[in-house]
């Protein structure tokens, strides 16, 4: 069993950057985030950890590649790996090894803030079948999505300044975090993302393909990398499918 190094956080490298560090990749973080979402969606003792995703359960490797931690009480086999295959040189744990749930020093309160708002209530009314469960996680990973794509962008924690309870509240309300100083274009969709009806969100396919049109169009990344990476994501989906 391995202990997370919360050193290697995306919240360490936000918020506590190594001296030196080279900017941080932004756009190939989301995209290997997006990947890893929708290969746990795809099995089914992973699904339930899509509704968990935030700074702290995203891991980072020595050249910045992305890691989603689970708990200690999933077993994920090296074939079923969200994102990347073992790797015996990694400094830290990837996600098919168990983990210590050991993130930072934030509490479950605090993470509670990145959960979609309409997990903290109880929908009476939501259908009980597998699939549809399967969708609403999906759909609430999505706002997740939405707040870590946000906190990338300005290096502040959405609604930093209260507890989480409160901010996953203010949130769905509809009320939206600082985005004053964030290009109109990843504005739009972060605003998407948060969308407090779960059915208006954009699936993890349509947020990867604006996300690669907003690259090119700020320059943020060329032709050559957004076909790059698109290539990238569709050899990983080829070479270990779920």
């Amino acid at each position: 069993m391995c202990v997370v190094d919360t050193r290697h956080s995306l919240h360490t490298r936000i918020h506590k950057p190594a001296p030196n560090a080279p900017p941080l990749p932004r756009f190939q973080i989301a995209f290997e985030i997006i990947e890893g979402l929708k290969r746990m969606s795809k099995e089914d003792t992973l699904q339930r950890f899509l509704s968990k995703l935030n700074p702290h359960r995203i891991l980072l490797g020595t050249e910045d590649q992305v890691f989603l931690k689970v708990e200690e009480t999933a077993t994920v086999p090296p074939d079923k790996h969200p994102l990347h295959p073992p790797n015996a040189n990694e400094p830290h744990p990837t996600p098919h090894h168990q983990h210590l749930d050991a993130i930072s020093s934030y509490d479950n309160d605090n993470l509670q803030r990145w959960v979609a708002p309409e997990l903290g209530e109880t929908d009476k009314t939501r259908d009980t079948a597998e699939g549809r469960i399967k969708e609403d996680l999906v759909k609430a990973s999505v706002f997740s999505l939405g707040l870590v794509l946000l906190e990338m962008e300005t290096g502040i924690v959405p609604f930093g300044e209260i507890d989480g309870i409160n901010a996953q509240r203010q949130l769905g309300t509809g009320t939206r975090p600082n985005m004053t100083n964030v290009m109109t274009e990843m504005k739009e969709l972060i605003s998407e993302c948060l969308d407090v009806d779960k059915t208006a969100r954009p699936t993890l396919s349509t947020v990867e393909e604006k996300l690669i049109e907003i690259g090119q169009k700020t320059e943020q990344l060329t032709s050559g990398e957004a076909e790059s990476i698109q290539d990238q994501l569709k050899k990983r989906t080829a070479a270990a499918p779920i």
